[in-house]
């Protein structure tokens, strides 16, 4: 997965949710409240302190409402760093969220967060620090690549985009109790298509429905494949690092879609090293194939 190639997608996958975030505070701005330009400045500042080191950490902790490693998770997770150590991984700063799965995720420069789960998990000896340690290491990866270099910024921006997707996601979810999910993107398509047809035929000012379906619809379509490229370059890591099979394992054992599947079978049998400077097909004809 190119790196250049993920940014360009996270890119896209940002545009909406900016501009709507844009809009809002925007529109807060122009409130006769005093406190409008106020609270805008505000944002901005947090959202510039969070590309510090120290604002990192603390932005992230109140977005995730994580905090610092207590001195019991230090002593449970200390498995887990030698693992890391011993596989070479970079070092981080640890935040436990106060609630979550067994799960990571990382923010900024050195920030990763684990839900609390995964530490109670490997407390009770049902999660082996090496399970953790390549959980972990797969964010590290992701981090390293510098994607994640301005998500603690980017969360405080798009705190307005997170109130009105939130809003949004529990609608289709309220839909989703009494209609499949077929009919629900059958009505988006159909919806979409009637506008275009009415902005054609009859008023070009439908155009404008039209198009925030269509940048809704793209914006799903980027996101998706954003992650997939995220976890592709964390998937590297882990293969650069000794993890891969263990990685390889909790996703045969976690997920049963096909993608999953083929990410584990890709990190038990990652692709031979080619030589610098040489094309796939130079690399085979080498080989004697």
């Amino acid at each position: 997965m190119s790196i250049i190639r993920a940014r360009v997608l996270r890119r896209g996958a940002l545009a909406l949710p900016l501009t709507v975030s844009a809009v809002l505070l925007l529109v807060l701005v122009s409130l006769p409240a005093p406190w409008g330009t106020a609270v805008l400045t505000g944002v901005f500042l947090v959202a510039f302190w969070g590309l510090t080191g120290v604002g990192e950490v603390a932005v992230v902790r109140a977005l995730t409402f994580a905090s610092r490693t207590k001195l019991h998770q230090r002593y449970t997770l200390a498995g887990v760093a030698r693992v890391l150590q011993d596989c070479g991984v970079d070092p981080v700063q640890l935040l436990v969220a106060r609630w979550g799965g067994v799960c990571a995720r990382a923010y900024g420069r050195r920030t990763v967060v684990v839900g609390r789960s995964l530490v109670e998990e490997v407390a009770r000896g049902r999660l082996p620090c090496a399970d953790a340690a390549a959980l972990i290491a797969h964010e590290v990866g992701v981090q390293r690549v510098g994607l994640t270099r301005t998500d603690a910024a980017l969360g405080v921006i798009l705190l307005p985009w997170e109130l009105v997707a939130g809003a949004m996601i529990g609608l289709w979810r309220a839909l989703g109790a009494t209609l499949a999910p077929w009919v629900r993107w059958a009505s988006l398509a159909i919806a979409f298509g009637i506008q275009i047809w009415l902005a054609a035929t009859a008023d070009a000012r439908h155009l404008a429905p039209a198009l925030l379906l269509g940048a809704i619809f793209a914006t799903c379509g980027l996101s998706q494949a954003w992650s997939r490229a995220r976890a592709d370059l964390g998937d590297t890591y882990l293969t650069q690092h000794g993890l891969g099979a263990i990685y390889a394992t909790i996703l045969w054992r976690s997920f049963p879609d096909d993608r999953s599947r083929d990410r584990a079978v890709r990190l038990l049998h990652p692709p031979a090293p080619q030589p610098s400077g040489s094309s796939p097909v130079q690399a085979t004809m080498r080989s004697g194939l």
